[in-house]
């Protein structure tokens, strides 16, 4: 889907999403105790840019975005940024890409739930909406599931944002993106008056 935004609708968006992204970071940060920024943070109103090329394979977290505003967030995580987020989560079990134990589920599934309600909050609260996160859901897909799934989902948003988490201690960079509806402009419209 395409609509045409002015400049202060991009600015907007920008603005609001940039703020949700830090607030995700911390949030991210305190879970895995390391510091994460916010790195290669692109909006757009068309197809998403490829963040995608050095996975091979990735657990992709799904969380519906409800409420005032629509739109999906996702947490894509390549095998070792799993892994490095769920020991650093102190879930100890042995390592197994191909098959996670329930706990190491339970931790990825947490680790999205966390970072999607800390950014929902910031924009709930700057916008003065009522919105939330449903329960995420966890999947594995190839690099061409992962390319096709997004292609599909672009279509269907107004607006895509994408973002890197990126650790310095670790070196790792799990994407952050969100995709919105259109009400979203209208709810920062209605905000600003």
């Amino acid at each position: 889907m395409t609509n045409v935004f002015n400049d202060y609708d991009v600015a907007a968006v920008r603005d609001l999403m940039n703020g949700a992204l830090l607030q995700a970071a911390d949030a991210f940060s305190k879970m895995v105790n390391d510091t994460l920024e916010v790195k290669e943070v692109n909006l757009m109103c068309t197809q998403p840019v490829d963040l995608f090329g050095h996975y091979t394979e990735a657990f992709l977290l799904t969380t519906e975005v409800k409420g005032e505003i629509q739109g999906k967030s996702y947490l894509l995580l390549d095998n070792d940024e799993a892994q490095v987020a769920i020991a650093k989560m102190r879930v100890n079990d042995p390592f197994n890409a191909d098959e996670l134990t329930i706990f190491q589920k339970s931790a990825l599934l947490e680790l999205d739930n966390v970072l999607s309600a800390a950014a929902l909050t910031w924009v709930a609260n700057r916008l003065n909406i009522f919105c939330y996160g449903d329960v995420p859901h966890l999947q594995k897909l190839t690099h061409t599931e992962i390319q096709s799934f997004f292609k599909t989902e672009a279509n269907t948003s107004s607006w895509i944002i994408q973002s890197k988490l990126y650790s310095h201690k670790d070196q790792t960079s799990p994407s952050f993106i969100w995709l919105f509806e259109p009400d979203m402009i209208y709810a920062i419209k209605k905000s600003t008056k």
